[in-house]
This record gives structure tokens, sequence and C-alpha cells, in this order.
């Protein structure tokens, strides 16, 4: 009987055990069946473009595969996030190197986090499958552009366009126009802006596509494939209805002393002239000079006769293919009524950005020094010192941000605006001032290609003290300005040489300091010779 009640217990103890274990088995693969569930749905939001919900399915990171890895790494490509999507590829990649697409999207957010050579080494190594190929002959193409490889870079963005056109199109094939463009061969590019124009018909990765073609028939109409010159003359006649540029009653008040000024109308010619050439080109760097001419000539008003000459130096660097910047400077010399008025220096910075469809940037930093000829304490026959000494340096930096607009693509508009930040330092205190402009414009192309612009400026003036042509400027404000300007032109091109041009300004200076509360309405048609 004992030896039964112990097999009997025995018994017992292997069934639980054996049950138990059952159950065990039974949860872990219950567990199991719902991580794969978690993981085939998050996969599936993830394809879907609901990268969100499908992060949230992938919170445990001691349960990720690589595949989910892979997935959290193509989301937050998706969310332009490169740094988190390289920590989350680069765990895919130890958990399993020979997945497919890791090494792809490691490769696009190594390029996008600018680490170019390491993006080389990945895509090089990375396997696709499908249409993701297309992903890989893309930024294969970005890479060889930048390595100014245009050929390579060209090929690579065909295959890319005809791989996986709904992935990469229509962006693919403007590169690869940029590309053929740059390599001077008219039948690949002319074959990459069709496809552009297909893909994208109203938008503006078309119009940045013909703006290539137009270039490329400029330089051949010039016979230039290489190194370009150019050379410009234009003038017209315009009419001023305030050429004296004073205000309030057309008196200068400095310290009790009268000085009348007529506020006169006038004609006058106006004409311009440039000339300039590339001259050296290395690597990435092309260096350039122009020497520019302008001149008026008033029919009565012959004492604001203007002439001014400039030379100027510059050199153009591509950074990449859609961005541009340029170092600049400008000597300038000015003379009214025959005397030396103004000699001026800039240095300049510029940078250029084309992001395709959200449109073009362009910023600059830049200082300007001024160095003014006539003498005010010798006009009003008094001694001030160098309190009205204009002499002195502005800093400046502006940015303009332009953008066509979706709508009437039939008139082709391009919408723009920008801000510009300026210091002037000067000598005599009069004119020390801080300036914050505002500007916004509308550019059309109206039917019989008659190009509409229309343009409007705010620009605020503070300056440091009261004015000394105000009545009361010892006691009176500090000088404000608040300008208000518009401007209109229409400009239609009669061959590819000749341009008509009509335009009009309308200016209003409101000042709290008298002579500098002005209007100005300005209007004048304008012939234009270029020779690009």
């Amino acid at each position: 009987m004992r030896h039964r009640r112990g097999g009997l217990t025995l018994a017992w103890v292997l069934l639980v055990f054996v049950l138990s274990s059952g159950f065990r088995a039974t949860a872990d693969t219950a567990a199991d069946e719902r991580a794969e569930l978690q993981r085939v749905r998050a996969a599936h939001l993830a394809a879907t473009g609901r990268c969100e919900d499908a992060l949230a399915l992938t919170t445990d990171a001691s349960s990720r595969d690589a595949a989910t890895e892979l997935m959290i790494g193509k989301c937050a490509v998706q969310s332009q996030n490169y740094g988190r999507a390289l920590e989350a590829l680069d765990r895919a990649r130890a958990l399993d190197a020979d997945l497919a697409g890791v090494e792809l999207y490691r490769g696009m957010s190594l390029y996008h986090l600018e680490d170019y050579d390491a993006a080389r080494d990945a895509l090089e190594n990375a396997r696709v499958e499908g249409e993701e190929v297309a992903l890989l002959e893309f930024y294969r193409g970005l890479l060889f552009l930048r390595a100014d490889e245009p050929r390579e870079s060209a090929l690579a963005f065909e295959r890319a366009a005809a791989r996986g056109p709904e992935l990469v199109e229509p962006v693919a094939s403007y590169y690869a126009a940029l590309a053929w463009q740059s390599l001077n061969e008219n039948e690949p590019l002319e074959s990459a802006v069709d496809r552009v124009r297909e893909e994208d018909p109203s938008g503006p990765w078309a119009d940045e596509a013909d703006r290539l073609v137009e270039l490329q028939a400029e330089r051949h109409r010039a016979g230039q494939t290489g190194l370009q010159r150019w050379a410009g003359f234009r003038i017209g006649q315009e009419y001023d209805d305030n050429v004296t540029l004073l205000g309030g009653d057309g008196e200068f008040r400095v310290d009790g002393i009268d000085t009348e000024f007529d506020f006169e109308e006038d004609w006058r010619t106006v004409w311009s002239a440039h000339l300039g050439a590339e001259f050296l080109e290395v690597d990435d760097w092309t260096f350039a000079a122009q020497a520019s001419y302008a001149g008026s000539a008033h029919d009565d008003l012959d004492i604001f006769d203007q002439h001014y000459v400039t030379a100027m130096f510059w050199a153009d660097h591509e950074i990449r293919a859609t961005t541009f910047a340029r170092l600049q400077t400008t000597f300038g010399a000015g003379w009214i009524d025959e005397e030396p008025f103004l000699y001026h220096l800039n240095f300049a910075g510029l940078l250029e950005e084309r992001w395709g469809r959200p449109g073009t940037t362009r910023c600059e930093l830049g200082t300007q020094l001024y160095d003014f000829r006539y003498d005010l304490d010798l006009i009003f026959d008094q001694q001030y010192g160098d309190r009205l000494d204009e002499d002195g340096a502005e800093l400046n930096l502006g940015c303009t941000h332009e953008v066509p607009l979706t709508v009437l693509r039939v008139l082709e508009p391009d919408f723009y605006g920008g801000y510009r930040f300026s210091y002037y330092f000067s000598e005599g205190e009069e004119w020390e001032h801080t300036a914050h402009g505002f500007h916004l414009g509308l550019r059309l192309m109206l039917p019989l290609e008659i190009e509409f612009d229309v343009r409007g400026t705010y620009t605020r003036r503070d300056f440091s003290e009261a004015s000394y042509f105000a009545e009361e400027a010892t006691v009176g404000p500090k000088r404000d300005d608040d300008a208000v300007q518009a401007d209109v032109s229409l400009r239609k091109d009669l061959t590819d040489f000749l341009a008509l041009e009509t335009r009009y300004q309308y200016l209003d200076n409101g000042s709290n300091t008298e002579p500098f509360d002005y209007e100005r309405h300005t209007v004048g048609v304008y012939l234009e010779l270029e020779f690009p």
C-alpha cells in the first residue's frame, strides 16, 4: 500500500508538471503570435504612410527584430529625422547584416546628415528589391553630382526614373536634365525635360526645367559653350515730378538759415551699358568681372545730370546642384553736374538654394563703404564740425524667397517676398540709422508674352539723433522715416536680343522731419539690347 501510494504521488507530480508545461508552452506561443501580429500591423501601417501609428506598436526595444528596426528607420527617414533613422538602421544591421534595404536607407540618412563618404560606402553595399532600386540610383546620382561627375550622375538619374517613376519623379528627371545641360548635350536634355513636363505639367519642376532649356538656347545663340561673355545697352526716357526729392514747402532750415529749392518736374534721358566675362574656371569655382556705366541728362535741371561707373569682380561656387554661392566686390564712382559726388566700395556674400517645388531662396550678407565728395558745411556756409558728414559704412543682411504659384498656371505666376536689415554707421550723427525693409511682389506672363511685375516695399529707418535740417533740431524728436514704394513694369522681348520695357514707380518717404517728407512719381520707357 505504501508503494502504491508512492506511485500515485509520483504520477500526480508528473501529471501536474506536464500540464503546467503545456500551459506555459501555450502561453508562450500566444505571446509570440501576438508579437508577430503586432509586427505585421506595424509594417502595414508604415507601408500606408501611417508611421506614427506604426511606431506606437514598437515601443518595446527588447522585442524588436531587424525588420522592425528597418521599419522604424524608414519611418524616421520619411519624417526627415535622419539621426533617429541612422540609429535604428544601425541596430537593424547588427541584428541582420544581410537584410535587404538596410544599407539603402542608411546611405540615404548619411547623405542628409552630410556624411557623403559614408553614404557612398553604404549605397555601394546596399541590397535592394523591387522599386527601391530607383531610390538607390537616385541617391547615387546625387552623390555623383556632388563629386562633379555629371555623366555618371545623369545616367543614374535616368535609371532611377525608369525603375520607379512613382517614387522619384519628376525630381529625378529634373536632376538628369541639370546634368545633361552641364554636359551641353541637347537631345537627352530635351528628353529629360519632356518627362518633367509630363509628370508635373502645371508645377514648379516643369518651370525650372524649362529655364534649363532657355539657358541652353541662350548659350547656343551666343555661340558659347564654355566661359561666358555678355554685353548690354539700355536707353530710355523718364518723367520725374520731384527731381530735387525735397518735401514740405521746399525749404531747408538749418539753425535759422532758409535755403529754397523749387519742386520742379522734369524729363530726362537715361542710359546704361555693361560688359562682362567669365575669365577663369577652377574645379567648382568660376571667376568673372563686369564693367558698367550709367548716366542721365535732364531737359531743364541739368545740375542734376548724373554719371556712375562701376567695376565688379566675383567668384561663383556651385556647392551642389541646387546650391549656389557668390563672393563679390564692387567699386563705384559717381558724378553729379560733372562734379565728384560719391565713391563706393561693397563686399558681399550671396547664397542661393533652389528647393524645387517650394521655390528658391536667395540671401546676402555684405558691407558697403561710402565716401561722399560734397561738403554740406560749405553749402550752408556754417561750421558744423563733422555733424553733417555723411561718409560711413553700412552692414546689411537680407533674404528673398520666390515660389511659383499653383493657380492660374497659364500666367506662369511667381510670388516673391523678403526682408532686409541694415545699420549705417556715419561719421556725422545726422545720418546714423537702423533700417528694416520688407517687400512683396508678383510676376506674371500676360498674353502676347508680356512680362508683368508688381512690387511693394516698406522701409522703416530709425535715426540715432534729431535732424539738423528740422526747425526744432535741438529739442525735436529723433528723425524717423517710413518709406512706402510701389514699382510696376511691363516687359516684352521683341527678338532674342531686343526688349521693350515701361516702368512706373511711386515713392512716399513719410518722415517726421519736414524736408525729408516727400512724394515722388517716376514713369519711363526703355529699349534694351542684350548679347548673352
